[in-house]
C-alpha cells in the first residue's frame, strides 16, 4: 500500500536500495487484503483497483481433449466450463484483462466468441484479428 491507499507491483530488479523500518501497524490488514485481491490476478497489474471481466468460448473436436486440460490447468484465476464435447468456456474477473491477451490470442483460431468487461480492449483485441486475417488473405492472393 502507497500513500494513496492501492495496492502496486515492484519489480525486484528495479529496486536500488531498501531500508528496514518498523513493521507498520496494520500489515496484517494489507496481507489479508493482499490475498484476497491475488484471487483476481492474472499478472502483478492491480490496473485502476476494479475488476475487469472475460469470457470466452473455444471449440475443440472430440479427439483434441488437451485443449480442455490445457485450460484448466493455464488458467491462473478464472472457471472452465464444459459446454458439450466439442465446447469450453472460460470466464474471470481480474485486475488487468491486458495481461491475459497474450494468453487468449494463443487459442484464436479456436474462439468461437469473446467478451470483455473493458471494451477498449476487446476492440483492439478484435481490430488485431481483423488486420491479421487481411494480412493473411493477401498473402493467399499472391501465392495464386
Amino acid at each position: 500500500m502507497c500513500r494513496n491507499k492501492k495496492m502496486h507491483s515492484f519489480r525486484l530488479d528495479h529496486i536500488i536500495s531498501i531500508k528496514s523500518l518498523e513493521e507498520a501497524e496494520d500489515f496484517k490488514v494489507y496481507r489479508k487484503e493482499l490475498e484476497e485481491m491475488k484471487k483476481h490476478l492474472w499478472g502483478v497489474s492491480f490496473s485502476n483497483g476494479s475488476l475487469e471481466t472475460v469470457e470466452f468460448t473455444l471449440y475443440h473436436e472430440p479427439w483434441e481433449e488437451h485443449i480442455y486440460r490445457r485450460l484448466l490447468r493455464e488458467k491462473r484465476c478464472g472457471y472452465v466450463e464444459r459446454v458439450n464435447e466439442n465446447t469450453s468456456r472460460f470466464y474471470a474477473e481480474v485486475y488487468d484483462v491486458k495481461e491475459m491477451i497474450p494468453w487468449i490470442r494463443t487459442f484464436i483460431c479456436r474462439i468461437q466468441s469473446i467478451s470483455i468487461s473493458n471494451k477498449e480492449v476487446e476492440k483492439q483485441f478484435k481490430q488485431d484479428l481483423e488486420e491479421m486475417y487481411r494480412y493473411y488473405e493477401e498473402d493467399e492472393d499472391d501465392i495464386s
